[in-house]
């Protein structure tokens, strides 16, 4: 049997398949505490890390006024190479969640248009963009 709608299947198997990825990293940036190292984050702009040792050591001395290194890591000689560490397993988990939301909208707009999603599975995806939109917004607004 032919499926007139395998390439949503695929669209939507992929991200799942993201989903899950997010899932493995997000536990890596909780077991390694690297969660909340990016003190400055913006959902458009500033995707790449910092990539001068200058910029690294902004952003480090910017980490070092928020509690988490002021309760927590100034006691373990916490150095510049340190912050590198857990910094990348937050911009790595940060950027999943970019990526994820760009394998969404664009095929989703996309098969809209081309009208390949049914009601049903139109009404989901609604109820999917909601939800994630929602859990991006709580992730990037939040600081200390």
């Amino acid at each position: 049997m032919k499926n007139k709608n395998k390439s949503v299947i695929i669209w939507l198997l992929s991200g799942c398949s993201l989903l899950f990825l997010m899932v493995v990293v997000g536990g890596i940036t909780r077991l390694t505490n690297s969660g909340l190292s990016m003190t400055d984050w913006h959902l458009v702009t500033d995707t790449l890390p910092p990539l001068s040792q200058e910029k690294w050591s902004q952003a480090f001395e910017e980490y070092k006024k928020f509690p988490e290194y002021q309760k927590i890591n100034i006691h373990n000689d916490f150095t510049l190479n340190d912050y590198k560490f857990i910094y990348f397993w937050e911009w790595f988990h940060r950027f999943i969640g970019r990526i994820i939301g760009l394998v969404f909208i664009i095929p989703f707009v996309y098969f809209l248009f081309k009208k390949k999603i049914d009601r049903d599975t139109l009404n989901k995806c609604y109820i999917l963009l909601g939800m994630g939109a929602f859990q991006g917004f709580l992730g990037c607004g939040i600081n200390p």
